[in-house]
């Protein structure tokens, strides 16, 4: 997997990190050591994956009118969908990201537009930390259920399956 975003017990978001799909039933085993009920993953680059293991929310990729993006995974094991964008039409349908325009040290802050499932999964993982803030309680299936519980219907064209639709944070975090 690429660009998962993973909880750990004390509830603080850890780095990105990749996992091939040959080891989906198990997180890494670098992962391992201090795991709890409480983990789970966000993933984009699902591709591949016939089977999800319960701890992994599945995100599909939408374009700026709500159709699946091109380059965005698909199918029954995707749970929700977010904004990805699309900048092959213009780069200005795709979503703001902060970078530094330093390319061997830091150099000044700057924005530009990306697309990519790498867009679509902090979306998501976002607003999983804000329903953690609001119920630290909630266990990683009743994250997952609530997302999908909360979702909007996708306003475009979602061919071969984008989860149960596009997530809705104000509606998600009203429903905690």
């Amino acid at each position: 997997y690429q660009n998962a975003i993973m909880l750990l017990p004390g509830r603080m978001p850890c780095s990105s990190w990749a996992m091939p799909t040959a080891s989906v039933g198990a997180p890494p085993a670098r992962l391992r050591i201090e795991l709890s009920p409480m983990f789970f993953a966000v993933c984009a680059s699902c591709s591949g994956v016939t089977t999800k293991p319960s701890w992994l929310i599945a995100v599909a990729a939408l374009d700026r009118k709500g159709n699946r993006a091109s380059y965005s995974n698909f199918g029954a094991t995707v749970d929700v969908a977010a904004p990805g964008g699309d900048t092959a039409a213009s780069a200005y349908d795709g979503i703001l990201s902060t970078l530094n325009a330093g390319t061997t040290t830091q150099g000044t802050e700057n924005y530009v537009f990306y697309q990519g499932t790498s867009m679509a999964t902090p979306h998501v993982a976002g607003l999983v930390a804000l329903m953690l803030s609001r119920s630290p309680s909630l266990s990683p299936d009743q994250v997952e259920s609530t997302l999908k519980a909360n979702v909007r219907a996708i306003p475009g064209i979602c061919s071969g399956g984008c989860g149960a639709g596009l997530v809705d944070a104000g509606k998600t975090l009203a429903a905690l």
